[in-house]
């Protein structure tokens, strides 16, 4: 799947995946491996391959970006989700680290049936 996501913004920008790839310094090796094997990219090389085609990590996965957006949407509909937010972005970074933190933690423990 991402093999043909890369050919296709290849196409449209009038070069062959390989000639992209020696453009971004990769061994033509790896879009062999992509093409033949079906291999994705490690995260920094899809970064790298993304900002080349001014695109994003998501549309180079196939993830549809509009099911991101709607589920924002519904989640801003939720009243203690617009107040969790508007807290939340008063908060020092500091302070942001360790509320998420603590989130993660009280999530685990439902999830383990502690809380």
């Amino acid at each position: 799947m991402f093999y043909d996501i890369y050919k296709s913004l290849c196409e449209k920008k009038g070069i062959s995946p390989s000639r992209a790839a020696e453009e971004m310094s990769f061994n033509r090796s790896s879009v062999s491996n992509w093409k033949k094997n079906g291999y994705t990219p490690r995260r920094e090389i899809l970064v790298k391959i993304a900002d080349y085609f001014d695109t994003t990590v998501d549309s180079l996965l196939g993830e549809n970006d509009s099911s991101i957006h709607e589920h924002f949407f519904e989640l801003l509909k939720d009243e203690k989700f617009r107040e969790l937010a508007e807290l939340f972005s008063q908060l020092s970074p500091e302070s942001a680290r360790e509320t998420i933190n603590y989130v993660r933690y009280r999530r685990a423990q439902e999830k383990g049936g502690k809380g």
